[in-house]
C-alpha cells in the first residue's frame, strides 16, 4: 500500500514543526548522558570501586563484559517488539525510568556495604550493574530509531556538539570527584559520584518526556510489516554491512586494554587514588574536545571514516602505555583513549543510518549489537587472563596489534555507506 504524497508532506512537516525542540530535548539527554558516564565510568570509577574489595583482575575485567553482554541480549527481541509498531514513546519513557531506578540502587549500595558481606557486596554490584545494562539495551533501539525519525539531519553534529557540552560540564563533576576522592575515606567518595550520575539521569528523564513523537502514516506500517516478514532479509543481501561487521569485530580488540589502564598506572607509578579522578578528567576533556570534530567530520566524510581514524588514534595510546613510566605518558594514553571512545561512540550510532533504510534501523541496530557485543564482552576477560598471565605489557601488545590490523583490513575491504535514509524525505521537503 503506496503512502500517499499528502500524507508524506504533513509526516515531513510535523517533523520539521518539533524538530528544533527534539533537537534541544536530545541534546540535553546526551549531554546528561556523558555525565552518567563520569559517575559510573567502566574504566576508571568502577574498576577502582571493585579493586578496593577484591584483588581479581578478572572481576575487574567483568566490568565491560556485563555491561556489553547485557546491553545486547535484549536488542534484537526490541526490534521484533518494535517491528510494526507507529507509537513508540511509551515503552522509551517506561524503559528509561525503571533504568534509573537501577541506578539509585547502585548508590543505595555503596551507603550500605559497609554492612554486607564483601562477597555479597560484589554479587549486589553485579546484579544491579547487569539489571541496568540490560534496560539499556532495551532502550537503545527506541532512542536510535526515535533519533533517527525526529533528527533526520545533521545528527552527527547534534550528538557530537551535545556530548561536548556534557563533556564541559562533567569537567566540573571530575573536579568535585577528585576532591572527593582525596578527602573521603572509600567507598563515601563512589556514593558521591553515583550521586552525580543519579542527578543527571534524572535531568536526562524528564527531556525524554518532552520529546515529541511523530506518528508516520499508517500505510508506513503496512508496508514494513510485510518488507520485515523477514527480519534479517536486508541485512543478508548487504555483503558491505557484513564485511564491516567483521573488521569492525577484529578492531573490539583493543578494548581489552582499556579496563586496566587506570589499574596498571597505579600499580606501576604506585601514585594515590586522587589520580583516578585526574585520568576521569583527562579523558572527559579528550572526549568533548574530540565529540564536535568527528560528529561534524562525520556528518560530510562518513562515520565509517571516523571508526578509522579514531582506532589509529585509540591503538597509539595503547601502544604509549606499553611503556609509559610517567604520569604525563598516561595523560596522553587517555588522551588517545578519549578520542577513540568518543569517535567510535559516534560512529556506531551514526553508521547504523549510513547503512540501514529508514524501516530497518531497530534491526540493524539490533543485529550490529548482537554480533559485535559478545566480542566486546570477552575481550576484557581475556585482557584480565593475559594480564594474570604475562603482565600489562603483553596485554597492550596484542591490543595494539589488533587494532591496527583491523583498521587496515576495514580500509581495504569496506566501502563507505555515506548515505542518508531520509535522503527521500529531504527531497520532498526541496521538491
Amino acid at each position: 500500500m503506496a503512502v500517499s504524497s499528502n500524507a508524506v508532506k504533513k509526516y515531513n512537516e510535523e517533523i520539521d514543526r518539533h524538530y528544533r525542540w527534539n533537537t534541544i530535548g536530545v541534546m540535553i539527554d546526551n549531554a546528561m548522558f556523558s555525565i552518567i558516564s563520569l559517575g559510573l565510568s567502566q574504566y576508571t570509577i568502577l574498576p577502582l570501586y571493585l579493586n578496593k574489595i577484591t584483588e581479581s583482575k578478572i572481576l575487574i575485567g567483568l566490568i565491560p563484559t556485563v555491561s556489553i553482554v547485557g546491553f545486547a541480549i535484549p536488542q534484537i527481541f526490541i526490534a521484533r517488539l518494535l517491528k510494526g509498531k507507529r507509537q513508540k514513546k511509551g515503552y522509551l519513557v517506561g524503559t528509561a525510568a525503571i533504568q534509573r531506578v537501577s541506578i539509585l540502587a547502585f548508590l543505595i549500595l555503596t551507603m550500605v556495604q559497609t554492612r554486607l558481606h564483601t562477597n555479597l557486596t560484589i554479587a549486589l554490584f553485579f546484579l544491579i550493574f547487569a539489571i541496568q545494562n540490560f534496560l539499556a539495551g532495551c532502550w537503545f533501539p527506541m532512542w536510535v530509531d526515535f533519533v533517527g525519525h525526529a533528527i533526520p539531519r545533521n545528527r552527527g553534529m547534534v550528538f557530537g556538539l551535545s556530548t561536548s557540552i556534557g563533556g564541559l560540564i562533567s569537567l566540573a563533576g571530575g573536579g568535585l570527584i577528585t576532591y572527593l576522592l582525596k578527602t573521603l575515606p572509600y567507598p563515601n567518595a563512589i556514593t558521591a559520584a553515583a550521586a552525580i550520575a543519579f542527578i543527571a539521569s534524572l535531568i536526562s528523564l524528564a527531556a525524554i518526556i518532552s520529546w515529541h513523537e511523530t506518528v508516520p502514516p499508517e500505510s508506513d506500517l503496512i508496508e514494513t510489516s510485510v518488507i520485515g516478514s523477514n527480519l534479517f532479509h536486508n541485512i543478508k543481501l548487504n555483503k558491505n554491512f557484513q564485511q564491516y561487521l567483521i573488521w569492525r569485530g577484529m578492531i573490539i580488540g583493543i578494548e581489552m586494554a582499556l579496563p586496566f589502564l587506570t589499574i596498571s598506572a597505579l600499580d606501576r607509578l604506585q601514585v594515590a587514588d586522587m589520580q583516578v579522578g585526574i585520568f576521569a578528567i583527562i579523558l572527559s576533556i579528550s572526549q568533548t574536545v574530540t565529540n564536535v570534530c568527528w560528529g561534524w567530520l562525520g556528518d560530510r566524510i562518513g562515520f565509517l571514516r571516523i571508526v578509522l581514524v579514531s582506532t589509529i588514534l585509540g591503538s597509539l595510546g595503547i601502544f604509549i602505555a606499553i611503556s609509559a613510566g610517567s604520569l604525563n605518558m598516561f595523560y596522553l594514553v587517555f588522551v588517545c583513549a578519549g578520542a577513540m571512545l568518543s569517535g567510535q561512540q559516534l560512529a556506531n550510532i551514526n553508521i547504523i543510518y549510513e547503512f540501514s533504510e529508514s524501516d530497518h534501523i531497530p534491526t540493524y541496530t539490533a543485529v550490529h549489537q548482537l554480533i559485535l557485543s559478545p566480542i566486546s564482552g570477552v575481550m576484557p576477560v581475556v585482557g584480565g587472563m593475559i594480564v594474570n598471565t604475562f603482565g600489562y605489557g603483553i596485554l597492550y601488545w596484542v591490543a595494539t596489534i589488533l587494532g591496527l590490523s583491523g583498521t587496515l583490513g576495514m580500509s581495504i575491504m569496506v566501502k563507505s555507506p555515506l548515505k542518508t535514509i531520509y535522503k527521500d524525505a529531504q527531497e520532498v521537503h526541496t521538491n
